[in-house]
């Protein structure tokens, strides 16, 4: 009689997306790990489809191989063609799977940073009460109370992709290159001569989703731009997006950046349906030479500096982002007594009602309402602007801005007993209780926003604020 070994069904399979362009240990590491802990039972690999647009993505049928090839001798690692033929939303990625597994538990495996995106991701919710997450830590600390969602305890080195195909593209093999990349798909990739040609400036924009202001002249708009960007074959989706417009006025603007977690993957532009509309680059009447633009690729794209904040009370610290302005007052709207460091040398002891801390970007917004400096958006600097500021015998403060340049960080510390604040950001206003610290700095990473090339800050500040024709 032969008897047959029986083979242990996965019982835990993750599901590993992404571009794998190419794909690298920290890939390959990450699944393994994940078995190796008990994570997992086996790791699928889904390499995104041809139509996730990308800068410098090469055909999936080199990345198959690629896959392929590095995990050829691992049982528990598998490589799936899925996406070979069309491109899919998350949900319906992990629901095939589902279907091909119906006794198995399927997990999602994504970084920290998909984590704080996901809200914006198609049937987010039904992803997050459906299947198990488990998270890579990387970057700054994120939590999440979903009892679904599982932070993995293992290292992950940082491997960036991008990196590798500018090496690749000018054949510089170093020793660290080596030890980041599998030496058959080194040798698969130079045999196939991939990563060679020349990248484009910037890759060709086909998917778009609408961030619309709730109101009856920005739905009128929107419903008619919707119908004219799939006249043009633009697709219109919730998830997977290469340009998100805001339909509105800057409030709308603003609140779409922070809705999509200032997104440094994606494009941004505006179309003005409010008022001034300073961030909103496009006016209603330009949208048809608007469109016939984005068509033809004729556009620039302006990298734009994220501020980034951490308020430290006797309890907790707090992170947040902005893209325009932070404003401090008392809470009680007291007289603000507060010492004001740059990269722990004392600027002043200040007084008044307020410190207003700008963006270069948001110089054009509140900061212009109390005699701040108007600064161009590509500088990137932080300004610090008094707010009615105390100057006397007794009072000493600073009346004017003080342009602050990107790799400085501010301090704002309360010098009072009480220490409640009441702080606007973006447009956002939160009370602070026994605020001990504030920091304030400018963020490497920046937002990509999309402007037509006759666009000059020059001639914006001159048609917004001024008006000549």
């Amino acid at each position: 009689m032969v008897c047959s070994k029986l083979v242990k069904k996965p019982s835990k399979i993750g599901i590993l997306g992404g571009c794998f362009n190419p794909p690298h240990k920290m890939h390959l590491n990450i699944a393994l790990k994940l078995i190796k802990k008990g994570y997992l039972d086996k790791v699928i690999f889904v390499p995104a489809g041809n139509g996730y647009n990308k800068k410098g993505l090469i055909n999936i049928k080199y990345r198959l191989d690629m896959l392929k090839i590095m995990t050829k001798k691992y049982p528990d690692l598998e490589v799936s063609n899925y996406e070979q033929e069309k491109s899919s939303y998350t949900y319906e990625v992990l629901d095939h799977f589902k279907k091909v597994y119906p006794d198995a538990e399927i997990y999602f495996i994504c970084g920290a940073d998909n984590l704080r995106e996901m809200k914006t991701w198609k049937n987010y919710e039904y992803i997050l009460n459906t299947y198990k997450l488990l998270v890579i830590k990387r970057g700054k600390k994120t939590t999440n109370s979903n009892k679904n969602v599982i932070f993995a305890n293992i290292s992950s080195s940082s491997i960036s992709s991008t990196k590798i195909r500018k090496k690749l593209k000018k054949s510089q093999f170093s020793h660290l290159f080596l030890k980041n990349i599998d030496k058959f798909v080194l040798k698969y990739i130079q045999e196939k001569n991939l990563y060679k040609e020349e990248e484009n400036m910037e890759r060709k924009i086909n998917k778009i989703k609408l961030f619309v202001n709730d109101n009856e002249k920005s739905r009128n708009v929107a419903k008619r731009l919707e119908s004219d960007l799939i006249h043009y074959n633009f697709e219109l989706v919730d998830e997977g997006y290469d340009l998100a417009i805001s339909i509105g006025g800057d409030g709308s603007f603003l609140k779409m950046v922070n809705e999509t977690n200032f997104n440094p993957n994606i494009y941004y532009v505006g179309i003005n349906a409010g008022t001034l509309g300073f961030l909103q680059e496009i006016d209603i009447r330009d949208c048809p030479n608007f469109l016939k633009r984005l068509e033809e690729n004729d556009y620039k794209i302006e990298e734009i500096s994220i501020g980034e904040g951490v308020i430290t009370t006797d309890q907790k610290k707090e992170e947040f982002n902005f893209l325009n302005e932070i404003v401090i007052r008392d809470a009680k709207f007291k007289v603000l007594d507060a010492l004001i460091h740059v990269d722990r040398q004392l600027l002043e002891n200040y007084h008044g009602d307020g410190i207003l801390i700008s963006s270069s970007t948001g110089s054009t917004a509140y900061n212009i309402c109390y005699g701040g400096s108007i600064i161009d958006n590509t500088l990137n600097t932080l300004s610090i602007t008094p707010i009615a500021p105390l100057n006397n015998k007794i009072y000493k403060s600073l009346t004017n801005s003080v342009i602050i340049p990107e790799y400085k960080t501010i301090f704002f510390t309360p010098n009072t007993k009480e220490q409640d604040l009441f702080l606007t950001i973006d447009g956002n206003n939160l009370e602070i209780n026994n605020c001990l610290k504030i920091e304030v700095k400018l963020e490497n990473r920046k937002i990509k926003c999309l402007k037509m090339n006759d666009s000059n800050f020059i001639k914006t500040v001159n048609n917004k604020l001024i008006g000549y024709n």
